[in-house]
């Protein structure tokens, strides 16, 4: 649940989480921490990447046409 995720994650000790699996885009902060899901490049109505530059902190999400 989204309660306990926030719990989990408020405790890491790091600047970035990129996860996946889900094929749904996000971009969000829990704490200090930025979590990032790129989206997907399969089985997805939209497909999208993510380039992720951590000396800015800048996050572009890219849809692509296949």
């Amino acid at each position: 649940n989204a309660r306990r995720t926030q719990r989990v994650l408020g405790f890491a000790a790091d600047d970035y989480l990129l996860t996946g699996h889900t094929h749904l885009q996000h971009d969000r902060r829990v704490g200090n921490l930025r979590w990032v899901n790129p989206g997907a490049l399969y089985r997805a109505q939209s497909k999208t990447v993510a380039l992720l530059d951590v000396s800015a902190d800048e996050l572009v999400v890219r849809a692509l046409v296949l």
